[in-house]
């Protein structure tokens, strides 16, 4: 009997190991969130707002079509791992300097990346925009230690107001 209970307690803690906190969203949610139409049919003009709000942001262009629609960007920055910086400041402080022969090429960084790929696409008398942003992270090696897309509501409205805002300039400047 104790053998089950104790089968029983591993597996619901793998389960809820599994479980994540973020909201789930439908496929239908999810297209939702990352589109926005512009009352406009100019594809051309909502195609570089979009370019500029991103290059605004720090992102870098990586493939740029305005005649598709499409377009991929990147943004990255390294986020310092402050505890191994610390454990390597004490030990060179504790080995009176020997401990720093061992650092070169050590990794005290993460490379943070966010990507975003989008189309943008002309809808009789306005124009649609889909983007789709993933957060990455890389070790020093660049090879990949997490992926994970961004479904932030809030996130994506905030990107989109800053197309608006893009847009607007486009139109008025």
């Amino acid at each position: 009997m104790s053998k089950r209970l104790v089968t029983i307690s591993f597996a619901a803690l793998i389960l809820l190991g599994c479980a994540s906190g973020s909201p789930k969203y439908s496929d239908v949610e999810l297209r939702e969130m990352q589109t926005r139409d512009f009352s406009t049919n100019n594809k051309v003009e909502v195609y570089k707002s979009v370019v500029n709000a991103l290059q605004d942001e720090g992102f870098q262009l990586q493939l740029s079509d305005s005649a598709a629609g499409v377009l991929t960007a990147q943004s990255s920055e390294i986020t310092p791992n402050k505890g191994k910086i610390a454990r390597a400041t004490v030990l060179t402080v504790l080995t009176n300097g020997l401990w720093a022969l061992t650092l070169p090429g050590a990794e005290f960084g993460i490379t943070n990346t966010i990507s975003v790929s989008g189309n943008v696409t002309s809808l009789n008398k306005r124009t649609r925009v889909r983007l789709n942003f993933v957060h990455e992270q890389r070790n020093k090696e660049n090879r990949l230690v997490k992926s994970d897309a961004i479904v932030d509501r809030k996130f994506y409205r905030e990107v989109f107001i800053k197309i608006e805002k893009s847009l607007f300039l486009e139109q008025n400047l």
